[in-house]
């Protein structure tokens, strides 16, 4: 294995003995009971905001990536929102 290299959990299991892999599950419980221990500690609040961000994100993503056509700026009345060649009376 390269050194630094990530490695699929399956597959350091099958390379270390049931006794190195015993030792590896020990040595990094602890992080796991850690993790699961503060997402319990979170407010609800926090979530629900954590939600809201992560589909902000995901329209904004997309958004950001969808092609900018003037078809595509055309809303369901068939206007555009310019206002080329229309007069305002004042």
């Amino acid at each position: 294995m390269n050194e630094g290299a990530d490695i699929a959990r399956r597959h350091l299991q099958n390379a270390l003995t049931e006794q190195e892999w015993d030792e590896f599950e020990q040595a990094n419980g602890y992080l796991r009971d850690e993790e699961e221990m503060l997402n319990d500690s979170r407010p609800d609040e926090l979530d629900s905001y954590l939600e809201l961000l992560k589909k902000a994100d995901f329209y904004y993503s997309r958004a950001e990536s969808t092609k900018n056509t003037r078809r595509s700026r055309i809303d369901h009345l068939g206007q555009s929102g310019k206002t080329e060649g229309v007069r305002f009376f004042v």
